[in-house]
Formats: structure tokens, sequence, C-alpha cells
């Protein structure tokens, strides 16, 4: 979930943590980030499978674990593609990408191209 610390964000993960899903939360500022997906490893201990055998990484951080964060500066197509590749790498496939980006106080233009083509970058 991109904008993870956002309030649709936040109550996106909720929801899909609460469903049993793993969490990989992604915003620009790395402390809020760490916040959030701390609050959500917290709350969703309890791991089960979910998806085919072997859909995560091994050495992915330990066994259980379900939360991930990164910090990424989501107006840069290569810090979102470094980003993506560290996720893949690290993580694995990722089934669902929520991006809850959103700017206060900059032009209509700049939200929605970092809203809508993030995820292709």
């Amino acid at each position: 979930i991109t904008g993870i610390t956002s309030s649709l964000g936040k109550w996106l993960a909720e929801e899909f943590a609460s469903a049993g899903c793993s969490i990989v939360c992604v915003d620009s500022d790395l402390e809020s980030v760490r916040k959030t997906a701390d609050e959500l490893a917290s709350r969703y201990t309890v791991i089960e499978a979910v998806g085919p055998p072997g859909h995560r990484k091994q050495d992915a951080g330990g066994v259980g674990k379900r939360v991930w964060s990164y910090q990424c500066d989501l107006k840069n197509r290569n810090a979102i593609r470094q980003v993506a590749e560290r996720i893949n790498n690290e993580i694995g496939r990722i089934d669902v990408l929520v991006t809850c980006t959103g700017f206060p106080g900059e032009d209509i233009f700049d939200t929605v191209s970092t809203t809508l083509m993030s995820h292709y970058w």
C-alpha cells in the first residue's frame, strides 16, 4: 500500500491485515511508515497460509512476518523503481497494489499524475 500513512491507507491496511493478508507499507516519511507498520504488526501477529507454497521468499524477514515498511519518494520514478525491485528481491511477488498517494496543497495535475501513474513506473 503506497501512501500507507494516510487515513485511507491505514484503514485499507487494517482491512487487508484482518483478512489475513501480508502488508507492504510504503510512504515518503520513514518514521511514519515504520510507526504504522509496527502498529499493524503488533495487532496482526498470527500468520496463516495465504497463497500457494513458496509464494513469499523464505528469507523475507523471518517466519511469520506479515508487515514490512519501505520509504520511497512517490514522486520520483527512479525511487519507485528501486523500492519495487527491493520489495521483489526481499519479499517476492505482490498480488495487490493499492495506491493511496495524494499530496495536499499541490495542484491537481501533480496529484493525479502521481496517483495514477506511479504504479506504472
